[in-house]
């Protein structure tokens, strides 16, 4: 309960920033600062052993984006951001950080169907940075 707590919370409270091109013109180049948080959590075998608690891990995302404008509906971004990953485990009274830091490189190509609103489609490359 206190995990779907604090993802509502994060929800709510999380603030996007986005400078972009309102025209879309053939040509233009945009970059768009991404900051944000990412929380993360373990699940597996060790979950539902007696003595055992497994706590989220919060972390920061951040990085940009560039984005080139093919025509006023189309567009294709290639961005790398960094984000702190990994989750923590109690055993016994002892607790465990587990810390997967990533850097990720998304390829996307973007869909403008209406006034604010985009379809994204593409892949993204994560590399392991820490551990």
């Amino acid at each position: 309960m206190k995990k779907l707590l604090l993802m509502a919370a994060v929800a709510l409270f999380t603030v996007g920033a986005n400078a972009q091109n309102t025209n879309r013109e053939p040509g233009a180049f945009t970059i768009q600062p991404k900051v944000g948080i990412g929380i993360g959590s373990f699940a597996g075998e060790y979950t539902s052993a007696k003595g055992v608690d497994t706590k989220v891990r919060v972390g920061l995302a951040a990085g940009a984006e560039g984005e080139y404008y093919i025509n006023n509906w189309f567009s294709a971004s290639l961005g790398a951001m960094y984000a702190m990953q990994g989750w923590k485990l109690d055993i016994a009274g002892e607790t465990y950080t587990y810390k997967l830091d990533y850097v990720n490189i998304p390829l996307l190509a973007n869909f403008y169907v209406a006034k604010g609103l985009a379809l994204k489609a593409g892949v993204q490359l994560g590399i392991l940075a820490s551990c």
